[in-house]
């Protein structure tokens, strides 16, 4: 059966109140599941009181979140804004180890992936909204919190490391914005058309859009080049970069001392990945071929990586031929980066990609579907249950190098067609007006699948 909650936002001076919670020491807004007999509201008023020691006064509706997978049958989420007016601060013991105000901008690191969101939704006023937030659940059958806390101390993991491992990112469907505010409607969910449903032909797309994408987009976190690499010395690696597109992920890892070849079926991406190689000295062939149709001798390569690319490639076909491509302790290493839910500028924007492409700011996380080992039936998977490696980090960015980001996207030019300049005029335009020629910050979440070969 599904089940229903609270999350309350409780706002004093633009600072939002949130918790740490005992269990997997990451912060959240207070909230709990509602009891028989009790309403919405009811429910909303006693979390708060039970886990921080405030009375408050409910405010308005900020939103309804759903979690549709959510163990084994569902979760809904209604969440109220709040002022506190009465009580003292203290944590529940047990329950809440730690209770502080943050600024809405200026939010932890180690915040709830779903949380972001709401309280992004809490400081706009333009009106209530209905999110379904997919998180899948990772796990075979329903498990109570005696048997997760099991599950966690079995797997020798930290508490923040079973939330990371488990639950630290959006599952395929990302946040959907079901019903939103005046002026903000959403697409019916049926008619809302996801990243990875689109036709790609790559060569088509990404050609036209190589100079911006090689001046715009930008490179990955120094955490994911070493797990990546790990405790192997890269001077003595041979890697294939499949979709390397203009290079950035071979280029930093020949920096590093490794030897690779790079392959994409778009030629004008790679000639400005090769021209790079050269001006460096570097140690990297580039061979315009599709991912599918390359060919290379068995067991050749130590480490087999694909970056922001493996939802163009056909799974069935490649993952076979990464099979034999791959030396024996070799890895293969599949990685995304996109925007972390709940971006404090998403509001901004959200208007405009809704209107333009059918889903708001942040609609990515993992890939369609998680890894497993029948994808790999011959090689071991880190994390038997599918589920990436989650590292999160800040960029800077202003609006012209955001809308030339913007403009280096293949896909989203080949969808909008004619309307892809009037889109990019009115994401400037909106960030304009918010930010004027200044910096702001983009949250962005690496997700990194390592497999490795027995």
């Amino acid at each position: 059966m599904p089940t229903i909650g609270t999350n309350v936002a409780v706002i004093r001076d633009g600072h939002v109140l949130l918790t740490r919670r005992e269990d997997v020491e990451m912060w959240c807004l207070p909230g709990g599941g509602v009891e028989p007999g009790e309403s919405i509201a009811q429910c909303a008023i006693r979390e708060v009181r039970e886990e921080t020691g405030l009375d408050v006064h409910l405010t308005r509706l900020v939103g309804i979140y759903s979690r549709p997978d959510w163990n084994r049958g569902g979760n809904h989420v209604v969440v109220l804004a709040a002022e506190p007016t009465g009580g003292t601060l203290r944590p529940a013991p047990g329950e809440v180890v730690d209770l502080r105000y943050f600024a809405h901008h200026d939010l932890p690191d180690d915040l709830m992936w779903s949380h972001r969101r709401r309280i992004a939704d809490a400081f706009d006023p333009a009106g209530s909204r209905v999110w379904t937030q997919d998180m899948p659940w990772p796990f075979n059958a329903k498990l109570t919190r005696e048997q997760l806390y099991a599950l966690r101390d079995q797997k020798q993991l930290s508490r923040p490391e079973l939330y990371r491992r488990y639950f630290g990112a959006p599952g395929p469907g990302g946040e959907v914005l079901e019903v939103g505010p005046p002026g903000r409607a959403a697409p019916p969910a049926e008619a809302v058309i996801r990243a990875h449903d689109w036709p790609r032909p790559r060569d088509v797309c990404f050609d036209p859009v190589a100079e911006a994408y090689d001046a715009y987009r930008t490179g990955y976190s120094d955490q994911l080049y070493r797990w990546i690499l790990g405790d192997d010395d890269p001077s003595t690696l041979r890697i294939l970069d499949v979709g390397a597109g203009t290079g950035i992920a071979s280029l930093e890892l020949a920096r590093r001392g490794a030897r690779v070849v790079s392959i994409d079926s778009a030629e004008e991406m790679l000639a400005r990945g090769r021209a790079r190689a050269q001006a460096e000295d570097l140690a990297v062939t580039f061979i315009c071929a599709k991912a599918e149709t390359f060919q290379a001798e068995p067991a050749s390569f130590d480490r087999i990586v694909c970056g922001q690319a493996f939802h163009w490639l056909e799974p069935d076909v490649v993952c076979p031929l990464w099979q034999r491509l791959i030396r024996p302790g070799g890895k293969i290493a599949v990685f995304r980066k996109s925007p972390a839910p709940g971006n404090p500028f998403g509001p901004i924007i959200d208007p405009i990609y809704q209107t333009y492409m059918g889903w708001p700011y942040h609609h990515g996380g993992q890939y369609r579907e998680p890894f497993s080992e029948t994808k790999f039936p011959d090689l071991r998977c880190h994390f038997p249950d599918g589920y990436p490696l989650i590292h999160f980090y800040d960029l800077t960015t202003d609006v012209t190098r955001y809308v030339g980001y913007l403009s280096s996207l293949g896909s989203v030019k080949n969808m909008l067609g004619d309307r892809h300049a009037a889109f990019l005029a009115k994401v400037e335009a909106a960030l304009r007006a918010e930010f004027g020629d200044g910096e702001f910050t983009i949250r962005h979440q690496e997700s990194l699948y390592l497999i490795e070969q027995f």
